[in-house]
């Protein structure tokens, strides 16, 4: 039974990973159609997602479940776009020519951020267990 806890426990830090990306690409893609300032900053707001996300990756998937921060990009794009067109609904729709255009830029760096932020929590976690291993065999 303890096997079986432990695997939800992972899959639902899965899906609230993922969703808490998605919301943040689809706030920062909400908030560049109102303001240039977040557009022209989106490489610091993709890195700053990438370090979140690999320091929750690295803090929460150790164990049997290492890999599961793999699963953080391929459910972020289902959730990114519904996030997205909630949003779009929720603000009476995004009209104004030229929108499209920002929201794919936006979704690609926050798409690149996402799957480069659950790498490197892997690998993150990775050398932490090296580093245990080596230290115990001393």
């Amino acid at each position: 039974m303890e096997g079986r806890k432990s695997y939800y426990r992972a899959t639902c830090r899965v899906l609230l990973l993922a969703a808490a990306g998605a919301a943040a690409s689809g706030l920062t893609a909400a908030g560049a159609a109102v303001s240039p300032l977040i557009a022209d900053r989106i490489g610091t707001i993709a890195f700053l997602l990438a370090i979140g996300c690999a320091v929750l990756a690295a803090g929460w998937f150790r164990g049997r479940y290492w890999y599961y921060p793999v699963f953080v990009p391929v459910l972020w794009v289902p959730l990114s776009v519904l996030a997205l067109r909630l949003l779009a609904f929720v603000s009476g729709g995004f009209s104004e020519a030229g929108h499209d255009a920002i929201y794919i830029y936006i979704w690609l760096w926050n798409a690149a951020a996402v799957a480069a932020g659950a790498v490197l929590g892997i690998l993150a976690r990775g050398l932490i267990g090296l580093v245990r291993a080596l230290e115990r065999n001393r």
